[in-house]
């Protein structure tokens, strides 16, 4: 296994391996290995992650820090800004479980109407719950304040695509681009426009 950092200096990885806060590769195998989020998190383990969030860079709302990638699966914690809200998107066909550190969040589920992305049900989710991420689903999710959510996949996200209902695009997004629209156009592998896509479809 290997472990992988975004927007992280050499020396913070000791913390992964700190046994007081039982942060670790082993703690990383046990996620990805139950993804029900049945696996247990001790405070101390919350703690030294919450310890390790990134906030995040203008224009974004969160922070991503990648804590695991291979090919099982892996492992990323968001840093959220107060009241951010990320984009629409899904996980290149991938599942798994966010946990909520720390703070309040309303997860959105997204459906095609016509063409159209539509928002569906909504939920609220707080600190210490779950969220289950299912293939082929679309959502978006936005902070109640600021907060810290670990995200686990399986297999590692790859060909995550972007939704923007402003501009009825979907965008297809390198692997270290997070859940938003970037500015930065390097990181759009491809564009698809709703109307012409249904017009193919015809």
């Amino acid at each position: 296994m290997r472990i992988s950092w975004l927007r992280a200096g050499r020396s913070e990885c000791g913390a992964l391996y700190n046994r007081a806060t039982r942060v670790g590769v082993s703690s990383w195998t046990v996620l990805l290995g139950d993804l029900r989020g049945a696996a247990p998190l001790s405070a101390e383990m919350c703690a030294g992650l919450r310890g390790l969030r990134a906030g995040p860079e203008p224009g974004e709302p969160y922070g991503r820090r990648a804590l695991h990638r291979d090919e099982t699966g892996e492992v990323m914690l968001a840093g959220w800004g107060a009241d951010a809200e990320c984009a629409p998107h899904d996980h290149a066909g991938g599942v798994g479980v966010v946990r909520v550190l720390d703070g309040a969040f309303t997860e959105t589920e997204w459906v095609w109407r016509d063409g159209l992305l539509a928002r569906g049900a909504t939920r609220r989710w707080r600190a210490g719950e779950s969220i289950p991420v299912v293939a082929g689903g679309i959502h978006s999710m936005v902070a109640h304040g600021a907060g810290t959510t670990l995200h686990v996949y399986r297999p590692a996200i790859s060909g995550m695509r972007v939704f923007d209902p402003a501009r009825r695009q979907t965008l297809s997004v390198r692997d270290d681009c997070g859940a938003w629209v970037p500015r930065d156009e390097a990181l759009v592998l491809a564009r698809v426009d709703w109307e012409t896509a249904r017009k193919r479809a015809r």
